[in-house]
């Protein structure tokens, strides 16, 4: 005759221990686990490799070296459009009375479009937005890139 028998834990729930010893083993205490949070992560090579990607540990990805980095140099119409009123004095003017400004000589080597132009100009510069280009363009600008 097969008999059913339950698990023995069933018996003893509800006493502080349920037989595992003295009261504090077993329980769910932070000396059970290893300690809290990330302790214990350079104790063992496995607990390491668990968090290598949680928490940036090491090096990842690549960083171009220098000579292939471009580093823009940006600078929008209302600021050149300050810039001019400084150096106003200073720049030359073409056949047509626009001003000639290279934005290189000034250490910018990209033109943003935010500000609307005050002055016809004729600009020289490495790199252009398509939104500065257009509102240059409508008012009778020139826009050179080198």
């Amino acid at each position: 005759m097969v008999v059913k028998r339950r698990k023995k834990i069933r018996k003893k729930r509800g006493h502080l221990r349920g037989d595992s010893g003295k009261t504090g083993q077993h329980r769910r205490g932070a000396g059970n686990r290893g300690g809290r949070g990330r302790a214990g992560v350079g104790k063992k090579g496995s607990e390491h490799k668990k968090f290598k990607y949680l928490y940036d540990l090491g090096k990842r990805g690549f960083t171009p070296p220098l000579a292939v980095r471009r580093v823009i140099n940006a600078i929008n119409i209302d600021q050149l459009n300050n810039l001019i009123d400084k150096v106003k004095e200073d720049l030359e003017k073409d056949e047509k009375g626009r001003y000639i400004i290279d934005l290189n000589q000034f250490g910018y080597n990209k033109l943003l479009g935010r500000g609307s132009p005050k002055y016809k100009i004729h600009v020289i510069v490495k790199y252009c937005s398509k939104t500065a280009e257009n509102k240059l363009k409508n008012m009778g600008s020139i826009v050179e890139l080198r």
